[in-house]
């Protein structure tokens, strides 16, 4: 439509008095052709962004999925702006005037804004150290949950109570965050207490029976693990037990675990040991002369 507009200005023979029409459209024109560019350049990018996406679904990596968002919206504003500076120099407005304007209410911004400048830089750094990725599981400052968005400004957790935590993208890069996500392995660490009446003998042949659970089964790291008669307790013997599991699924290791201290309950009732309870016991050497008993 504007191109029939244009070539119908080439043609037709226009007044420029008391009006100058044809200056006055060609201009109007010039400024909505602008405008279409920028629209169909959003346009454009959207799709891109679409199949950039579904690109990004087959790749290991989630850093583009990540990426994709932000570069959809950068890309958007970049658009706007241009789009915005080349409609104000086909009007007839002076676009270098008005850049050094904004240069001046720019350092005024940036220092009244100096915190979203500071998420923004935060959004880099989490781009380029890549200390998580969407759909990890991560425990930030005792906020724990899984990335569901990472963004320009704030980063978004989904909590297991399935709330939304909202975090400044600042707070990430000065804060610890432990990523479970990123575990090789998964920690098995407990104490279990045996009786005082366990005799020596019957104490080595339950370490040593622990030890033989630990290398009969598959789904536990054979490379390091330890099992040893650790202390003498209040009440009880204890023995420490430090292995790991192959897997790091949480529902997966619970299992591995529950099977596992099974094992360990079957093999020293076999022993005929018990397991030890908080108890106390007092001994009374002699009652006192002319005391009653109670």
């Amino acid at each position: 439509m504007f191109a029939g507009i244009y070539v119908a200005l080439q043609i037709l023979p226009l007044p420029r008095e008391p009006l100058d029409i044809e200056t006055f459209v060609r201009t109007v024109s010039k400024g909505a052709s602008m405008l279409l560019l920028v629209w169909f350049a959003m346009r454009l990018s959207d799709r891109l962004c679409e199949h950039w996406a579904k690109l990004a679904q087959n790749t290991k990596t989630k850093l583009d999925d990540q990426a994709i968002p932000i570069l959809r919206r950068t890309m958007k504003v970049f658009l706007v702006l241009l789009g915005g500076s080349l409609f104000l120099q086909n009007m007839g407005y002076s676009v270098g005037s008005i850049l050094a304007g904004l240069g001046l209410g720019g350092m005024a911004l940036a220092l009244a804004s100096k915190d979203t400048l500071a998420n923004l830089f935060g959004a880099i750094v989490i781009f380029w150290d890549r200390p998580f990725e969407v759909g990890d599981w991560v425990d930030v400052d005792g906020l724990e949950g899984t990335i569901e968005e990472v963004g320009l400004r704030t980063t978004r957790i989904r909590t297991f109570a399935n709330s939304l935590i909202t975090l400044p993208n600042s707070k990430l890069t000065t804060t610890a965050v432990n990523n479970w996500s990123r575990m090789k392995k998964r920690r098995i660490k407990m104490t279990i207490g045996v009786t005082y009446d366990t005799g020596p003998e019957k104490m080595k042949a339950a370490v040593d029976a622990i030890r033989g659970i630990i290398k009969n089964r598959e789904d536990i790291h054979q490379d390091f693990y330890l099992v040893n008669f650790d202390g003498f307790g209040a009440s009880s013997l204890d023995i420490f037990i430090y292995c790991f599991t192959k897997t790091t699924v949480w529902a997966e290791f619970l299992e591995t675990k529950e099977a596992f201290m099974l094992e360990i309950m079957t093999e020293l009732h076999k022993l005929g040991l018990s397991f030890a309870f908080p108890t106390q016991t007092i001994h009374v050497e002699s009652m006192p002369r002319g005391g009653k008993e109670v």
